[in-house]
């Protein structure tokens, strides 16, 4: 009986030991790449006009979300072309990237903050003046360049109050929405992280607690982990076929997004199993010593 309980015992610690690991091993890449930094410098990165004019169905997502522009600069006689090329111009992807970045901050922390910040708009106005620059229509001076760039700041701040800030996307959410808004803050959190941690340090410890006999624990441990490393791997290739696939049907927007948390992933998986074949072989090695040992003695 107690030889049955022992062995239900690993058996339930090692099913545990698998998950947890595997949770980690997808959730970390998928932390470190879904970021407010990640997020903007992704998008300040894009090649709008380049991507519009060579891909179909991104041209397709940019017609869409740029309709209510479109309707209004048409009346000007501006074409949809030189949308494009200003939405493409380095200041308004970074300016796009900055409150992307920060929306993206808010759903995974559920922290409030600013969409449009002081910054942004610096950062936009400054470019704006480096541009009139260049084009030798007009030659800011330095002190011109600074008491434009003070009288923007000190009105931005006198409205910072008026400035939308990230808790007008909760205010718009119904009850179905916000159940979904807090399912993606615990998945991307540093809850879900912890919990999961702590349960793998437990595992690892009752498994040690119950083959702690000529270190069987580490052959239990590493033998799980390495199934779960493989696991992963295995999931991180199928998405990585299924990511090549969106790029061969012109969904290139689509692959950049999700080939950095893929690439990462199987990076990690790969590390992992690596080190547990290390940890397998050294513990093999040792064991077989020391059992050569104990028959010369």
């Amino acid at each position: 009986m107690k030889k049955f309980l022992k062995c239900f015992a690993l058996t339930i610690l090692t099913i545990v030991l698998f998950g947890s690991t595997t949770i980690l091993l997808l959730l970390i890449p998928l932390k470190y790449t879904i970021n407010k930094n990640v997020v903007k410098d992704m998008i300040s990165s894009l090649e709008i006009e380049k991507m519009v004019a060579e891909d179909e169905n991104f041209k397709l997502a940019v017609d869409e979300v740029f309709a209510p522009i479109y309707e209004e600069t048409r009346q000007f006689g501006i074409d949809d072309e030189v949308v494009v090329k200003i939405m493409d111009s380095k200041e308004v992807k970074n300016l796009i990237g900055g409150v992307t970045g920060n929306i993206v901050d808010y759903v995974i922390t559920g922290e409030n903050q600013k969409l449009i910040t002081t910054e942004n708009i610096e950062d936009l106005l400054s470019t704006a003046m480096d541009d009139i620059d260049a084009s030798g229509y007009y030659k800011f001076s330095a002190k011109e360049r600074e008491s434009v760039l003070n009288a923007v700041k000190n009105e931005v701040d006198d409205l910072q109050e008026y400035i939308p800030d990230t808790h007008v996307i909760e205010n718009s959410l119904n009850k179905e929405d916000m159940e979904y808004l807090n399912t993606i803050r615990f998945i991307l959190g540093n809850e879900l992280m912890m919990y999961t941690s702590l349960i793998m340090i437990i595992s690892i410890l009752g498994i040690l607690a119950l083959e702690y006999k000529k270190a069987k624990w580490i052959r239990w441990n590493a033998i799980t982990i390495l199934i779960s490393s493989i696991f992963t791997s295995i999931i991180t290739i199928i998405l990585l076929i299924a990511n090549n696939v969106l790029f061969r049907l012109d969904y290139q927007y689509i692959y950049n997004i999700f080939s950095k948390t893929i690439n990462f992933s199987l990076i990690i998986s790969l590390s992992v199993l690596a080190l547990m074949i290390v940890t397998l072989i050294i513990y093999h090695i040792c064991h077989k010593k020391i059992d050569n040992n104990k028959v010369n003695n």
